[in-house]
């Protein structure tokens, strides 16, 4: 088994990957070391250093290390991107075998002109297509800036009519203080307490009113009460109450 060859634990590892998820693994591996030893690659010079570093530093590392280079490897999801180049790579080749071998120097550089010309309009129609969008963009942010403005005007007014409003409340305070009117605030807003200026109502008669009428002083009693008592008394509609019933 893979346990007898005397390798490091990285292509055991990349070898059992390799046999459970098939040639993905490759570029999964490759991007994992590249991803994982970024900071000491980009330490070198040459890419001579470059292939001495993978050649013999990557192999020596920890278990540890190793573990962690590999797991990034195994969450990635490669597939889409691989069909895509898969697929660009058919159709690059298709592209070169339809060229004729039997084509001198002439006629090949004719045909790479040609292909160049073709590239480089794509590259305008790219260029053009880039600037629309940029242009897009632009006008975009452009209106997003006006009604950011506008935004910040209607807010400056707004918290000016507010200052306004607080200003009229605390002068009409002020007058209803003057006026012996109390108010209780709460949070700026000021609110009338109806039994303050009502209490005067509620009290009652004055003390002269209380205590009836003064000594020498006639009571008129109105002549919606009814009849007095001794109108009532005399009336003959009414019997007398200590009268014996009639047989």
């Amino acid at each position: 088994l893979l346990s007898d060859i005397p390798v490091c634990l990285s292509v055991c590892l990349s070898v059992y990957m390799l046999f459970l998820q098939g040639s993905e693994v490759i570029f999964k591996v490759s991007l994992s070391l590249l991803g994982s030893h970024k900071p000491l690659i980009l330490q070198h010079d040459s890419l001579e250093s470059i292939v001495d570093f993978i050649k013999t530093t990557l192999p020596n590392l920890g278990l540890v290390q190793m573990e962690e280079d590999h797991q990034p490897g195994r969450r990635m999801d490669l597939s889409n991107q691989l069909q895509a180049y898969e697929v660009e790579y058919y159709v690059l080749q298709d592209e070169l075998c339809d060229t004729p071998a039997h084509l001198n120097q002439s006629q090949r550089t004719a045909q790479l002109e040609r292909t160049n010309q073709s590239l480089r309009q794509q590259n305008l129609d790219l260029l053009e297509e880039l600037q629309a969008r940029v242009c897009r963009l632009e006008g975009q942010v452009e209106g997003l800036a006006q009604s950011e403005a506008l935004l910040r005007e209607q807010v400056f007014d707004l918290e000016e009519e507010r200052n306004g409003l607080r200003n009229a409340v605390t002068h009409l305070h002020t007058l209803l203080t003057a006026l012996g009117i109390h108010t209780h605030t709460t949070h700026g807003d000021f609110n009338l307490d109806p039994h303050t200026h009502s209490a005067a109502d509620t009290d009652g008669p004055r003390d002269g009113q209380r205590d009836g009428p003064r000594d020498g002083q006639s009571v008129d009693v109105p002549t919606r009460e009814g009849p007095r008592l001794g109108q009532a008394m005399s009336s003959p509609l009414l019997p007398h109450p200590l009268a014996l019933p009639e047989h």
